[in-house]
């Protein structure tokens, strides 16, 4: 098992946590049992569950009890803790995990064109890059994500496909074949970042990161403009209406000195949940992704 000691959870300095949440990731994907001491407060107890601590130790939930007192106290202690399992069984909130890059527009057209014939299903939505996604659904922050990865991740995908991200830009850009590339690029986490600055720097071709936007609006914006090039999902080519296809194309990397890009992997991960209600919505919330994926056209691999 692994112990946290007291002295972390007493600081309240932001970076601490940061450790903390570091540690208890590590934990988690070793199969440790984490156990948090010296839990004095109940912001302290409610902040060590959402980092994952599956057990706690403190004044916060008693005090050293002679042998004669124990015994009642686990019974009322028992009775609190169903108590608080039963109001949480009630609380069938869906915690949805989607990526905050690339095609992000049909992801949550999908997901809204959901919730709105489920206006029963109660969901908490979080957007943000692969690395965080994974990292809330194994801590237990959200019960399914859409993650785009550059590779296999520690987790396995319930369904997962693959998508080869193209090059694209103003038709009448001119990129040469020795000039810098000016890139357009998503945030750091974004595989599609990952795989064109990779595939330049293999071919020895310079780049200049010239503009960066987590939404595929932003990125269109400066297409348009003509201030670069960069890498996007074919879905976001063939079904994004924000494209201004009479001047934005897929640039042909032959012609251009660019590399051809490798791989991207597109998953559903799910965590599973015990409520009835949310496992039901969770199921039809994948059916959900899964159709949105193979309209896509990619390559479905599991």
């Amino acid at each position: 098992a692994q112990k946290i000691d007291q002295t972390f959870e007493r600081c309240a300095e932001k970076h601490i946590w940061a450790i903390l949440r570091a540690v208890t990731q590590l934990a988690r994907s070793l199969g440790l049992s984490i156990v948090a001491e010296g839990v004095e407060t109940s912001e302290q107890a409610d902040m060590l569950t959402d980092l994952g601590c599956q057990f706690a130790q403190g004044y916060f939930y008693s005090r050293p009890l002679p042998k004669e007192e124990f015994n009642s106290y686990l019974d009322r202690y028992e009775t609190t803790i169903n108590f608080k399992d039963s109001q949480k069984k009630d609380d069938v909130t869906l915690r949805i995990g989607l990526p905050s890059f690339s095609a992000i527009d049909e992801f949550q057209e999908s997901t809204m064109n959901f919730l709105t014939e489920r206006p029963d299903l109660k969901v908490n939505i979080l957007c943000d890059t692969s690395d965080h996604l994974i990292e809330a659904l194994m801590l237990g922050e959200i019960d399914v994500a859409v993650i785009l990865s550059a590779g296999p991740l520690e987790l396995d995908p319930v369904h997962a496909w693959v998508d080869r991200p193209v090059w694209v830009g103003r038709r009448d850009i001119d990129l040469g074949k020795d000039a810098q590339v000016p890139l357009l690029v998503h945030p750091e986490g974004s595989p599609f970042r990952k795989r064109m600055l990779d595939g330049l720097r293999k071919m020895d071709r310079s780049a200049n990161i010239v503009f960066q936007s987590s939404a595929l609006q932003g990125l269109v914006y400066a297409l348009e403009r003509g201030l670069g090039i960069t890498a996007l999902q074919k879905a976001s080519i063939s079904q994004g209406e924000r494209l201004n296809k009479e001047h934005i194309h897929v640039l042909d990397p032959e012609e251009n000195g660019l590399p051809v890009l490798e791989p991207v992997l597109c998953g559903i991960y799910v965590r599973e949940r015990d409520a009835g209600a949310v496992h039901n919505g969770q199921a039809m919330f994948v059916d959900n992704l899964v159709g949105l994926f193979d309209s896509f056209g990619c390559e479905k691999v599991s």
